[in-house]
């Protein structure tokens, strides 16, 4: 009996470790509604086939032309100016490789995207043209521990007045909000990584599980769609009913299944409200 006992209280202590690890903030989820409203474009409105690339100010500017929220991605260059661009290199898009956060702006401000007329543009660029417009879904891409981009960026939107929330894979990037900016709603970006990511296995699976919300207890999570049958998405949104917006939506019918689910889409190649 003695030793049920101990088992009992183990397995209860453990579930509420858990709890608490996987517990976001949950004090501020009807200032995130607005924002639940749009759907997001993915990188903006971009159209690879009209000539219109990703993170362009052309896609951006379509995208709030057209009444959808935007989501983008920022990294720091080595000078110290915030752009907006996805990947961690320029290989992909400009042919050309460069890793952004060793690069000077003069050199990457050079480079053509995706072979169209379109450069890489300032996140200050972005902003004039977005200008409030419509929500941002910002990503910050903080490749490694040097964390100057949430400064940089933060420092870039204090006399911007339209709305904005911010999200990253880097819990240490939210930590760094929590601390510095805590009004600004913060949410914890998610997938089932694969072995092959440069990431230690425990804070892979720690992300993965999001057992990583304590150090940046985000307001809301961001998932990939197809991974969303991972223990830790589900009991997150379970138990406390966290606002959650899916990437990337790709179809009619998955974007069907995310509306249905009560997330909010983030979507690429689709009109989401055209049938």
């Amino acid at each position: 009996m003695f030793w049920i006992l101990i088992l009992l209280l183990t397995a209860a202590g453990i579930s509420a470790l858990l709890i608490w690890m996987l517990h976001p903030a949950s004090d501020r989820c009807g200032e995130l509604i607005p924002f639940q409203e749009y759907h997001y474009a993915h990188r903006g409105l971009w159209d690879a086939g009209a000539g219109i690339p990703e993170n362009s100010l052309p896609a951006f500017a379509a995208a709030a032309d057209a009444g959808y929220a935007i989501e983008l991605d920022v990294h720091l260059t080595a000078d110290g100016n915030v752009i907006v661009f996805h990947d961690d290199s320029t290989g992909r898009m400009c042919g050309t490789s460069y890793t952004i956060e060793q690069t000077d702006w003069s050199t990457l401000a050079s480079l053509h995207l995706a072979g169209t007329a379109e450069r890489i543009p300032l996140f200050s660029e972005v902003l004039a043209v977005v200008d409030g417009r419509v929500p941002l879904l910002i990503e910050l891409k903080l490749p490694s521990r040097d964390l100057s981009l949430c400064g940089a960026v933060m420092q870039l939107l204090a006399g911007y007045r339209g709305p904005y929330v911010i999200e990253s894979f880097n819990t240490f990037g939210l930590r760094w909000l929590k601390k510095n900016r805590p009004e600004v709603l913060r949410g914890q970006l998610s997938a089932r990584f694969p072995r092959t990511l440069n990431i230690a296995a425990p804070a892979r699976w720690l992300t993965t599980m999001l057992l990583v919300n304590p150090l940046g207890r985000p307001h809301f999570i961001s998932y990939r769609f197809a991974d969303t049958d991972t223990p830790g998405f589900r009991a997150c949104r379970k138990l406390f009913r966290t606002p959650c917006f899916l990437w990337t939506i790709r179809t009619r019918e998955q974007f069907l299944a995310c509306r249905e689910s009560g997330c909010t889409a983030i979507f690429e190649r689709i009109r989401p409200d055209r049938s």
